[in-house]
């Protein structure tokens, strides 16, 4: 059973500086303290898919994920809360054998320290070692490339941000965000949709005409949901399992969550969408 332990992050605090003694907010920002009214008692949730691969001597040895993600921005958080972390997030993983032993990359849609709503993308490596950034200029529907491979030395992984999806096909070009990791023991790829502070009562990414994607298929500029392994140095499209929903918001507490593994074996890419988003 999967532990929610990793998206406990550090707040971004987006501030430029002062210009003419006042504040000047960087990033597509809404109004302070808006949101929505949450009243779940659940702190946090996910709905996540898994990738295991086994080498000869049965020991799990994911080394590498990659995909293109897309962002869609017609999710609402809860209400800001001093001191809170009210969030949600979509992201790729390679995770290990011990609670704090996860390499992610992703999108997170979050209050920074002021209360102002802003969407980042992320880094972190392990649990709580988390690096926000390009928290401005994001577009509805963008796309980003993510990669989390192994270094040329196959001790540390690398977590690369590849540019935009929508504007290049491969992942040539890449730019590391976070300090090099040091390899966990068994690892596998995780990829997930979390909200944390909210829960069932969060509206998350994603819409019932425009869903949020994790690798794409048919005519999609995404490229597909991949993973690489020690004993199968192909990157290619895998099978992921759907490990559930964390507090079952998408079943009998609130239907309104969805999710969808798409061509599922091998697996090309997921998507999830909320009907009470109106995008």
């Amino acid at each position: 059973m999967l532990r929610m332990r990793w998206r406990k992050r550090l707040v971004t605090v987006a501030v430029a500086g002062l210009l003419g003694g006042g504040i000047a907010l960087t990033g597509a920002a809404a109004p302070a303290f808006a949101g929505i009214n949450c009243g779940t008692v659940y702190p946090k949730d996910h709905q996540w898919f898994k990738w295991t691969h086994t080498n000869v001597a049965g020991s799990a040895d994911v080394t590498g994920v990659r995909a293109g993600v897309k962002l869609r921005l017609d999710g609402a958080n809860c209400n800001y809360v001093s001191g809170g972390d009210q969030n949600m997030s979509v992201w790729i993983a390679v995770v290990g054998d011990d609670s704090n032993h996860i390499a992610q990359l992703g999108f997170i849609k979050e209050y920074n320290g002021i209360g102002i709503t802003q969407t980042c993308s992320f880094a972190e490596a392990p649990a709580g070692n988390s690096v926000h950034y390009d928290c401005t200029g994001k577009a509805d529907d963008d796309g980003e490339l993510f990669y989390i491979h192994l270094n040329n030395t196959h001790d540390k992984y690398v977590l690369d941000d590849c540019g935009k999806s929508t504007n290049t096909s491969d992942y040539s070009s890449c730019t590391p965000e976070h300090a090099q990791q040091t390899v966990w023991d068994h690892p596998h790829g995780e990829a997930s949709e979390e909200e944390h502070h909210g829960a069932c009562d969060a509206h998350t990414f994603g819409a019932t005409s425009d869903h949020e994607r994790i690798g794409g298929w048919g005519t999609s500029p995404l490229l597909p949901l991949q993973g690489i392994a020690t004993s199968d140095q192909n990157w290619t499209a895998r099978s992921w399992g759907n490990q559930g929903d964390n507090q079952d918001c998408l079943g009998s507490q609130n239907g309104s969550y969805n999710l969808q593994l798409k061509e599922s074996n091998p697996s090309r890419g997921l998507e999830w969408w909320d009907t009470r988003n109106a995008g």
